[in-house]
């Protein structure tokens, strides 16, 4: 599947993923669409950011740093208030959480390959 498709599936699933969430509330609907926009926007292209930046390309690596910029994400989206409000740190590493966990199973079953590199 292209960049584009991938982008389109992690989008949608983000933006479910922002509904079902307990503790993070959606303020708006365009703001939230155009956050899980964003967020699959930089989940779709972490692989080939870690590539660039040479890490060790490892599933690991991929889920923390996956992890790690959705926490950071949603943080400033919730400090901003840009499409949703969170009760608690908490709730926005659980969010990250899923949302990384989601990313990670659509690249599999999409059969994208996750190190780009040999």
């Amino acid at each position: 599947m292209s960049f584009l498709g991938r982008w389109a599936v992690i989008s949608i699933i983000t933006l479910v993923i922002i509904y079902v969430a307990q503790g993070v509330y959606v303020t708006s609907l365009y703001e939230s669409f155009m956050s899980s926009v964003i967020i699959g926007l930089l989940n779709a292209s972490i692989p080939y950011l870690i590539n660039m930046f040479t890490f060790s390309q490892s599933i690991f690596t991929l889920v923390a740093f996956s992890l790690l910029a959705n926490s950071f994400v949603l943080y400033l989206m919730d400090t901003l208030n840009v499409g949703i409000q969170a009760e608690s740190l908490n709730a926005i590493i659980l969010t990250a959480v899923m949302i990384s966990i989601f990313t990670w199973f659509t690249t599999l079953s999409m059969n994208q390959k996750l190190i780009l590199k040999s």
